[in-house]
């Protein structure tokens, strides 16, 4: 047998123990039932014989009473008297008249006496209401036993003792009637001595029949049998034919009363035997019920019992079988499955349930590494999903509450806000290896906002840059304003607590509370533009977004203050343009406060106004301090906030200022300006030198290249070569001329000069530059 069948054997074996247990339940309830029926029939027959036994006793105790009533009745007592104070005395037939007429009064009294009659032994003598005759006489003409003969008769009427007592009913022929009937015979001697033999009896004849239709209406409903017996077991009477049977089954039980049993006739049949002795005549009444009665409830209970055990058999052994067989389907496709991706074959494992146990504990190892991975990557994956959620790049409505949870995230409102915190300071960190040094302060500033936030509400920290974090927090407290005083205190105390207890300088901005996953991103937006506020509200501080929805809608730099600060800066009066300066910053960021755009905008606004400054100046002086390679507008983009940015402006327009003073002291500047207007004159002149210019200022040639660079922050051939180049970009507008033409006007030898020069300043070729310039022509 395959595995399959020991598998689907088994499971069927299992059903199929299954279903005996009923079963079994079912044999012991019918055990159960037939102890109880038994019982209540034996209770059944109990109370039939004690109703027998009250009948006949009630019958019997009237004959007892008739017996002694004749047996102490005068002229009985007389006759027999007669016969012991008279030897040889012979009784009158007068005097058998009287006993006659004694004996006819009491006939009708019982009905279960059919005649009576008296016994004189020392007379020899039958007297009975009718008749007087002779004991032999009497047996073969009146009453002859056809199982007793006649010494037999006599000597039982002769009986020694004091006691009544009956003879078993026997078949007797009755001559008057030509017929035969069963009597039970009641023999009372007289007297009631208990020594020596009787004088006389009274005999008194039952029927049997008489006695059975007296039980018959008492008997009858238990289709039974009844056997009467004496003290002695001797069978008295039966309500039964068949006699001997009768005899037979109580000699050979040795039945007393009270004994309840089974027992078997001579010819097969079984009864149900149930005893009661009488406390009056020490009869036992034997009540017999045939087994096939008793048994015919038990039968159809039984019948229908093992008709329905045999049903639910069939159909416990079918459903057995299809239960099994439904059962072992998905085990079988499960294993066939396994073999298919495992490439295994029938002999290559024990048994299916080993084979699915084996790969369901490595299926669990794996899930378990799977899940132990997916621990250790599910704060990466967190945050990822965190980070793309604020920026905006995830659908929120793609993502259930269960794939949230899965993740670790637990949302308990609609309601959120972002905060995005920067370290501005940490230098007083302790110093380690750079990305370690982060690391650790981006882990105390995470659990620091934890910390203080969780208290009222649930806060989710991702790490944004280096220096940034942003706090995703779920507000759980009602209403805004009071979930907002919260989170403003509660980060609050973390940045003291930050500065307090590790020296670090941190800028937050807040955004305002808003409702629904979708809006998550706005939160952020807002918590970027409120921190980018720091640029006017400066480093150090928790800015909200509420906070620039309330900011001056315009900024002030009039057109006026403006040309003030450049002529001042021209004039090198940096008093006048200090307080400018001042002025403007006091305007804007202190008596007032202006919104980012307009500060950025205010900001764009002064680096022109440098820039313009700067590029007018740097041309013609030398900026003390500030070298040719000095680029204003990246010394201003350097600063981080508006207050540093207003600091470094003041730095630059002072070091012009004391240029520009210390420029209108010195002739130098004057020199300076004649020497270029002198190169601008004579460019085309190709003899045009260092050493011709100083020639015809009468100075040195290095005085010359020495002061013009110190004025106009360039080398005197640089500008030289600017001017020829910028009237080169002219001629080559005419495309009537060429390169050569242009090189020889401007004061070059030829066009392969002006080709080298040129592109150095131009970083195109003069070809190029002509082309470009036709091109762009209308």
């Amino acid at each position: 047998m395959n595995r399959r069948m020991n598998l689907f054997l088994a499971l069927f074996l299992a059903f199929i123990l299954v279903l005996l247990f009923p079963v079994f339940i079912h044999t012991a309830l019918y055990q159960n039932m037939y102890a109880i029926i038994k019982e209540d029939t034996l209770h059944s027959n109990q109370a039939v014989l004690n109703q027998i036994d009250q009948v006949i006793d009630s019958r019997l105790r009237e004959v007892e009473q008739m017996a002694v009533q004749l047996s102490y009745h005068p002229k009985i007592q007389q006759m027999l008297n007669r016969n012991d104070a008279v030897e040889n005395w012979v009784p009158t037939y007068e005097q058998y008249a009287e006993i006659m007429d004694l004996l006819v009064q009491p006939v009708n009294k019982n009905e279960l006496m059919h005649d009576y009659y008296v016994y004189f032994r020392q007379q020899g003598a039958i007297v009975t209401p009718f008749i007087k005759t002779d004991p032999g006489t009497f047996y073969r003409n009146y009453y002859t036993y056809q199982d007793l003969s006649q010494a037999e008769w006599i000597k039982a009427l002769s009986q020694v003792g004091a006691n009544a007592f009956y003879l078993p009913a026997m078949e007797m022929r009755e001559n008057s009637s030509r017929s035969t009937e069963r009597f039970l015979t009641y023999i009372h001697p007289f007297p009631a001595a208990d020594w020596g033999a009787s004088k006389g009896a009274l005999v008194i004849l039952i029927k049997e029949s008489r006695l059975r239709s007296m039980l018959a209406h008492i008997i009858a409903p238990m289709e039974g049998k009844f056997i009467i017996t004496d003290k002695n077991h001797l069978v008295l009477a039966t309500s039964t034919d068949i006699l001997r049977d009768e005899l037979t089954l109580v000699s050979d039980h040795n039945l007393r009363a009270g004994a309840n049993d089974f027992v078997r006739t001579s010819d097969g049949e079984e009864f149900m035997m149930t005893s009661i002795a009488s406390e009056e005549n020490d009869w036992v009444y034997y009540s017999l019920v045939p087994k096939a009665i008793f048994m015919s409830k038990v039968n159809r209970v039984q019948v229908w019992a093992l008709s329905l055990l045999f049903i639910c058999l069939c159909f416990g052994i079918c459903g057995a079988f299809m239960f099994a067989k439904i059962f072992y389907k998905p085990v079988h496709k499960l294993v066939h499955y396994i073999q298919k991706n495992r490439n295994l074959n029938k002999g290559e494992y024990a048994d299916e349930y080993r084979l699915i146990e084996e790969t369901i504990l490595k299926s669990w190892d794996s899930e378990k590494e799977l899940q132990n991975m997916l621990s250790r990557q599910t704060p990466a994956i967190q945050a990822n999903l965190l980070s793309r959620l604020l920026k905006g790049l995830v659908d929120p409505d793609s993502l259930s509450a269960e794939a949230f949870a899965h993740m670790g995230i637990r949302f308990e409102s609609a309601r959120f806000a972002v905060a995005v915190i920067d370290i501005e300071d940490c230098s007083t960190f302790p110093d380690m290896e750079t990305e370690r040094r982060w690391a650790i302060i981006r882990d105390i500033l995470t659990n620091i906002c934890r910390e203080f936030v969780n208290h009222n509400h649930t806060s989710y920290v991702l790490e944004m840059d280096r220096n940034r974090l942003a706090v995703l927090i779920n507000v759980r407290t009602e209403p805004d304003h009071k979930a907002m005083a919260e989170l403003e205190s509660a980060l609050g105390q973390a940045m003291q607590f930050l500065s307090a207890k590790f020296g670090m300088m941190t800028s937050l901005g807040i955004g305002d509370i808003h409702h629904g996953f979708s809006e998550i991103g706005t939160c952020y937006e807002e918590a970027l533009q409120a921190l980018e506020y720091r640029i006017i509200a400066g480093k150090g501080h928790l800015i909200r977004y509420t906070d620039l929805q309330h900011a001056d809608p315009q900024y002030f730099y009039p057109i006026d203050v403006e040309l003030q600060l450049m002529n001042s800066i021209k004039n090198g009066d940096f008093a006048a343009a200090d307080r400018l300066l001042d002025t403007i910053y006091a305007m804007n960021f202190q008596s007032r406060s202006i919104s980012l755009e307009l500060g950025k905008c205010l900001y764009f606004n002064m680096v022109s106004t440098l820039l313009r400054i700067w590029n007018d100046l740097s041309r013609r002086i030398v900026i003390e301090g500030l070298g040719a390679d000095f680029n204003p507008l990246k010394r201003v983009s350097e600063c981080n906030t508006v207050a540093d940015m207003h600091e470094e402006m003041k730095a630059i327009y002072k070091a012009i200022c004391l240029s520009v003073s210390a420029a209108q002291k010195d002739p130098g500047g004057r020199l300076a300006d004649d020497i270029a207007r002198y190169i601008e004159e004579h460019y085309a002149d190709n003899s045009l030198s260092l050493n011709s210019i100083s020639e015809a200022f009468g100075l040195t040639p290095q005085y010359v290249s020495h002061y013009f660079k110190r004025w106009k922050g360039q080398n005197l051939g640089d500008f030289m070569a600017k001017i020829r180049v910028g009237q080169a970009k002219r001629l080559l507008r005419d495309n009537a001329l060429t390169l050569n033409q242009i090189a020889e006007a401007v004061g070059y030898a030829n066009d392969a000069v002006l080709i080298r020069v040129f592109k150095k300043f131009e970083t195109v070729t003069p070809g190029k530059y002509r082309e470009s310039a036709f091109q762009e022509a209308p």
